[in-house]
């Protein structure tokens, strides 16, 4: 029997595989990163900010896209299977580790 695959199927796997590019562009390129989000919430003081704060903060980006990378990696999973073959719980696991993610 196969699994007629919604566009929802399609945009859950685009949003996930988006995320896990994110999360990769973290951990490859974490300097751009920082300067990016200081533009983007306009941080008072980022250019007046000591090597070792940027290197510490680019060791925190790095990390955190390692784990969005994990993350997604697994997720993909769940969406390509049991999330397309429409299993309860893999839409529930889903959903609940989107919903408590800090925004």
């Amino acid at each position: 029997m196969t699994t007629q695959i919604r566009w929802s199927d399609r945009l859950l796997e685009a949003v996930v595989i988006g995320a896990g590019a994110l999360g990769f562009a973290f951990v490859v390129a974490s300097a751009a990163t920082v300067e990016a989000f200081d533009v983007l919430y306009a941080v008072d003081g980022a250019a007046s900010r000591s090597a070792g704060d940027r290197e510490y903060l680019q060791g925190v980006y790095g990390v955190l896209g390692a784990v969005m990378v994990g993350w997604m990696v697994v997720l993909h999973g769940l969406v390509r299977g049991p999330v397309r073959r429409r299993e309860y719980w893999a839409g529930q696991l889903t959903t609940r580790s989107v919903i408590v993610t800090p925004v």
